[in-house]
């Protein structure tokens, strides 16, 4: 991937001052850096990306709220945990669906950065930060929508200083187009793989007798019917949850 002087990129606002180091950083290179609010409500983002891609071509996007921690999610109430994902996901959502098919081909990207801890929320004490997981669960399936452009979800520890993150941003850029799910954390660049493991780990197995609960959950296109026999199960209890429409 390369940002060619006079590239056009979309930059949304973190709290922390990431935006600024990076901003800086791609205006040393003649980058022209569009800066986003997230907060903006979906129309007004959605006309601002439109204003600007009748201007010209836009190369990529960086998205940067899900940077900003906020409370511990025992701590929002609805309101305010609807807010927090509004403008980390669906803001996210919309900014994408505004710009169409102007990202998606090769030279074009979205790099998406969450603080949920470095590995991205795969390590032993979790993600510092969930709400970046709706951030890191919509880029990676914007990946499989648009396979030709660079798309990748860069997590950083909490206490990642905002010059080493914007760094860290763009040479994600720059480099290693294959990865798309990447962290840094103590110094160190991680990035998932697969590994071999055998089965059998010699440590005794799940015991199931007619005691045993079963939650099956899953989408409405039918994912549960395979596993949701319609007579009880031989052992044990089956609950499968019907999904509610209109909840928000």
């Amino acid at each position: 991937m390369e940002l060619p002087k006079g590239a056009r990129v979309v930059v949304t606002g973190d709290a922390g001052g990431v935006t600024t180091e990076l901003i800086a950083l791609l205006s040393a290179r003649g980058v022209a850096v569009l800066p986003l609010d997230p907060a903006l409500p979906a129309p007004a983002l959605g006309a601002r990306i439109s204003g600007w891609l009748a201007e010209g071509p836009i190369a990529g996007v960086y998205w940067l709220p899900a940077l900003d921690a906020g409370p511990a999610l025992l701590d929002l109430d609805l309101p305010a945990f609807r807010e927090a994902t509004r403008i980390r996901v669906k803001s996210l959502f919309a900014a994408m669906r505004a710009l169409g098919g102007a990202i998606g081909g090769p030279g074009t990207f979205l790099v998406s950065a969450t603080r949920m801890g470095g590995l991205n929320g795969h390590g032993a004490e979790g993600a510092a930060a969930p709400l970046g997981g709706g951030v890191a669960g919509f880029t990676k399936a914007y990946k499989r929508e648009k396979p030709d452009a660079l798309v990748k979800i860069v997590d950083v520890e909490t206490s990642a200083a905002p010059a080493a993150v914007a760094a860290a941003l763009l040479e994600e850029t720059l480099f290693d187009p294959g990865a798309v799910e990447t962290g840094r954390k103590e110094g160190l660049r991680f990035a998932a793989s697969l590994a071999e493991r055998p089965a059998a780990d010699g440590t005794p197995g799940l015991s199931l007798s007619g005691d045993s609960v079963f939650v099956v959950t899953g989408a409405a296109g039918g994912s549960r019917a395979p596993s949701c026999p319609t007579s009880p199960p031989p052992r044990g209890r089956l609950l499968a949850p019907r999904p509610r429409r209109g909840t928000g």
